[in-house]
């Protein structure tokens, strides 16, 4: 399989990927890239959508859970997604479960 190793930051677009891939004349490429280009959505569409096996490092923690210190952390749950419902490492379950969309019109769920 190529590979394509994206330097600078915020350069990966799918309209940059599909070029490279055209260039390369491969239905599919590994993709290395900054953590400026690793976000859910690439790392969701880029292998579906457009055959891009896509490898680079998660940004951290940023919520202000993280921030500070205070509460629990993203890691800190687990997701039963078949019973919709989130568990924190003491065992509580969570008590909704809401799907909805956020300010940028991605899919979310808010579990409290």
């Amino acid at each position: 399989m190529p590979v394509l190793t994206i330097f600078a930051r915020g350069l990966l677009t799918s309209h940059n990927i599909n070029i490279a891939a055209a260039v390369l004349h491969q239905p599919g490429i590994c993709c290395i890239v900054d953590t400026a280009d690793v976000d859910a959505q690439h790392l969701l569409t880029s292998e579906t959508q457009l055959g891009i096996e896509l490898f680079g490092p998660v940004p951290s923690d940023s919520s202000w859970q993280e921030k500070a210190k205070q509460g629990f952390e993203l890691s800190g749950f687990t997701v039963d997604w078949e019973h919709h419902h989130a568990i924190c490492r003491q065992g509580n379950i969570s008590q909704s479960w809401h799907p909805r969309s956020d300010n940028y019109g991605n899919r979310v769920i808010q579990v409290r």
